[in-house]
């Protein structure tokens, strides 16, 4: 999302350090300015271009660990960082990871374990991807703690990762279908739901301050690039962000936009916001592929 002229300053949102130590992954010190943004993405890729403070993902990541108890309800409340050299082995023949072996060699191993004709191969891990690699490889997420750091190292040492509590079994903190046991990161749930407090703040106040009123009326774009509707997470969240960033704009005279960038799925979901209807003009649809409309974007 993003607005003009906007300095959104959150002091509510300031991680107390003592408060997340037992229990979050890492400690964001500072605040979203006139971004946000809003993923169901899980691979993490949003932390090499974006600062910890301005990201939602509201499925969780594969950086991050939880307890993994079987009952499918975690015993231990809590979230981690996994090592980012971390990688484990998987057997080609079963496709499964083995609990004997030690993990952070980086093989997959093609047959059983113990046949003489094994040929190593490099292991998908962190920052190998297709198109050559992430130079700005998890950036922007923070450490973890000091004082998480050596319980992390040892949850990590071998191929099936602890947990760093009780020592049982640990798990991606990811949202799976029908996941009753996976555990989001309360501070990151409660900076978004701040920063869009504070953007309805920041709109109203130019009404109700005179020497604000002269000024450009402010203006929020919602883009939403390549949302499918399997999981329509984002997509429901953009149009809910949509009617109720409108509510305070119109009477604000503020300006909000959905602008929604997809290649099958471009219209509105919603049938208030169908081009046909009084609200239709509150939604941009643009029938293209992401990456195509950035570059457009970035060259205008």
């Amino acid at each position: 999302m993003i607005s003009d002229d906007m300095n959104i300053i959150d002091d509510e949102s300031q991680t107390d350090v003592s408060a997340v130590t037992p229990l979050e992954p890492y400690v964001v010190r500072d605040c979203a300015g006139a971004f946000f943004v809003f993923t169901s993405n899980v691979d993490a890729h949003h932390h090499d271009w974006f600062r910890a403070c301005e990201i939602r993902e509201c499925h969780g990541s594969i950086e991050l660990y939880q307890c993994g108890s079987r009952s499918g309800v975690p015993s231990c409340r809590g979230i981690w960082r996994a090592p980012i050299d971390f990688s484990f082995l998987v057997d080609k023949s079963t496709m499964l990871a083995p609990a004997c072996v030690p993990a952070g060699t980086g093989e997959i191993l093609d047959g059983s374990f113990a046949a003489e004709s094994q040929t190593p191969v490099t292991a998908p891990c962190v920052g190998q991807v297709r198109g050559g690699g992430r130079p700005n490889l998890l950036r922007n997420m923070p450490a973890a703690l000091i004082e998480q750091q050596q319980s992390c190292m040892q949850a990590f040492r071998k191929n099936h990762p602890a947990c760093r509590f009780c020592g049982g079994p640990s798990r991606p903190a990811v949202l799976m279908f029908e996941d009753s046991g996976w555990q989001d990161v309360p501070s990151q749930r409660k900076r978004w739901a701040s920063w869009k407090h504070n953007l309805k703040d920041l709109v109203r106040s130019r009404m109700e301050c005179p020497h604000l009123q002269t000024s450009r009326a402010v203006r929020v774009a919602i883009l939403e690039i390549g949302a499918g509707n399997r999981v329509r997470t984002v997509r429901d969240s953009s149009e809910e962000c949509l009617h109720d960033f409108r509510e305070t704009a119109k009477s604000a005279g503020a300006h909000v936009r959905l602008i929604r960038v997809n290649p099958d799925m471009p219209l509105a979901d919603s049938e208030e916001l169908a081009p046909d209807r009084p609200l239709g003009h509150l939604v941009i649809s643009i029938m293209a592929r992401g990456l195509e409309v950035l570059q457009k974007i970035h060259k205008a």
